[in-house]
């Protein structure tokens, strides 16, 4: 169940009878929204003057199809991320966390984007139709990304756009961090499965069996 209604400024606010977590909340914002790029943030981010214009300005360049801010850690002030990469077994890694951030460095394009701050083309999104919402939590941003990488669009770090996060206040809030640890696992092995193409499945999935199994 859900409402929405338009303020005086023009804002449309989405009203959720519960808490489905981000794919299924950015999805039905998403319905409401209008224009060509789609912005999806987070409920604990500051932002810094012309963050917003840096970040539409990344879509000047034809093939990339989704962009993030540089996301600097709030009390820190150190990186928080600028995208992350992907191992061989689909374990994420954010690009340059806890480093002091260079206005200066050179950004290389990231493997994709985490969903704290994300935009998007809305044909894209809608041509990939939108965040798989069987995630719950955890790489429902990973796999979009990935299913957008296929599509043969480039995923790119706005390197002058910045905002500051506060740091996973609603996920602290309403997920515990066993479910979280579950989630992740079950997500990961679903995005590898989903856009691995049958030789990586092949060659890659059987050491990632033998590497979960060498957890427990």
């Amino acid at each position: 169940w859900m409402r929405a209604f338009r303020s005086m400024s023009g804002i449309r606010i989405l009203s959720r009878e519960k808490n489905d977590f981000l794919a299924e909340a950015y999805n039905a914002g998403a319905k409401l929204s209008q224009g060509e790029i789609l912005v999806f943030m987070n409920n604990d981010l500051i932002f810094t003057p012309g963050w917003l214009e840096e970040l539409l300005r990344a879509f000047e360049l034809e093939k990339v199809g989704i962009a993030g801010s540089t996301i600097l850690s709030f009390e820190s002030k150190q990186i928080d991320n600028l995208g992350g990469h992907l191992n061989i077994f689909g374990f994420g890694q954010r690009i340059d966390s806890g480093k002091k951030y260079n206005p200066s460095q050179d950004f290389s394009f990231p493997f994709y984007i985490q969903g704290v701050l994300l935009a998007i083309r809305r044909s894209l999104f809608e041509k990939i139709k939108g965040f798989d919402p069987s995630y719950q939590a955890n790489y429902e941003d990973v796999d979009l990304c990935w299913r957008a990488r296929v599509l043969g669009y480039q995923v790119y770090t706005a390197q002058k756009s910045i905002v500051y996060h506060l740091g996973s206040w609603t996920v602290n809030k309403y997920l515990k961090n066993e479910n979280s640890a579950f989630l992740c696992r079950k997500n990961r092995l679903t995005t590898l499965l989903k856009n691995g193409g049958i030789l990586y499945l092949a060659l890659v999935l059987p050491f990632y069996f033998l590497s979960q199994f060498a957890l427990f």
